[in-house]
């Protein structure tokens, strides 16, 4: 499972060590692991996307998530 977020500020961050880097831009919205999310929403570089539920909005591992997917 991951976690949906949108960067508020633009950088480079490491989710997985087995998946790389991921350079980000402001506004972008992403999906990444859990603890990532927690990690950057707390330093207040992300927040996060909510469902219409209001929960946040996930996406399995093996999804590839797309920003119009939030609907």
């Amino acid at each position: 499972m991951r976690t949906v977020i949108e960067f508020t500020q633009s950088g480079r961050y490491m989710d997985r060590a087995w998946e790389g880097e991921i350079l980000a831009e402001k506004g972008v919205q992403k999906a990444v692991s859990p603890s990532l999310a927690m990690r950057l929403v707390s330093l207040g570089s992300a927040i996060a996307i909510f469902g219409p539920d209001g929960k946040p909005l996930t996406v399995d591992d093996n999804e590839e998530f797309k920003p119009e997917d939030k609907k």
